[in-house]
């Protein structure tokens, strides 16, 4: 007696989902491997996003002390550049502040981070 979970043969959907995966396996794969990068695409942009906006409330009291004309704007660059652009200080016209992040959004950054241990920068 053949017992029906284990016997592909026996049971018509087994059936069908064992010839589909056969038939279909590279798309499948293809299909896992889009969801993964850009599951982490969307997990990365989101963090470095969060960790922009805290270091742009750290620094916000220090660069409204030093600069008169701060209106406390982040401008996106990339998913892993942010800039801040303050002005109109005694011998100083401008200032370009870079949060240069680790690109966080790329798969490849995840499973090399471990090897070569990229870090956050902080740009003056």
């Amino acid at each position: 007696m053949n017992n029906l979970l284990t016997d592909i043969t026996s049971n018509a959907f087994f059936q069908y989902a064992y010839s589909f995966a056969r038939y279909h396996l590279i798309s499948l794969i293809v299909i896992l491997v889009i969801a993964v990068v850009s599951a982490e695409h969307y997990r990365g942009r989101n963090k470095n996003r969060t960790i922009a906006y805290k270091f742009q409330q750290m620094l916000s009291p220090y660069i409204s002390q030093w600069f008169k004309k701060y209106d406390g704007e982040l401008v996106y660059e990339s998913p892993n550049i942010y800039k801040i652009y303050p002005s109109d200080r005694d011998s100083c016209l401008f200032a370009i502040i870079s949060f240069a992040l680790v690109p966080r959004q790329q798969i490849f950054s995840l499973l090399l981070n471990p090897f070569f241990r990229l870090k956050d920068e902080l740009v003056v």
